[in-house]
């Protein structure tokens, strides 16, 4: 999965650019300053720009949306596995793609495959098990 981290060499350049231009105020150098300030703009709107993402797999970071499943994608994902749980018993696990899928939409998880079976609410939304 394509994970992204924000990147902020530029906004570095532009910290390190206004405090030249802080140096260049404190000597009375004023056109230097300006020109200074200037370069921090434009680093500022070159940054405000562009998205500034770059993937690093490894980081705990940012997905882009369209790279992720929309609430429609995972409800049928998640009744897909549902179908396929209930033709194999849960023998391969989807019940944790189920509850991967609840978590992602808010719906409730299900302790087991026993818990699901005996789920009778008739919607994804709540859970109601009768004790036996």
């Amino acid at each position: 999965m394509k994970k992204y981290i924000i990147d902020y060499t530029k906004l570095s350049q532009a910290e390190a650019m206004a405090y030249q231009a802080q140096r260049s105020l404190s000597r009375e150098n004023y056109g230097v300053a300006l020109r200074h300030i200037n370069e921090v703009r434009e680093m500022l709107q070159e940054f405000l720009a562009k998205d500034n993402l770059v993937i690093d797999r490894d980081a705990i970071g940012l997905i882009k949306e369209g790279d992720t499943f929309d609430e429609h994608q995972l409800a049928f994902i998640r009744d897909e596995f549902a179908c396929i749980m209930e033709q194999t018993n849960n023998a391969n696990g989807e019940l944790d793609i189920i509850n991967k899928c609840c978590r992602l939409l808010e719906d409730p998880e299900f302790e087991s495959y026993e818990e699901f079976e005996k789920n009778n609410s008739g919607t994804w939304a709540e859970k109601k098990i009768e004790e036996e």
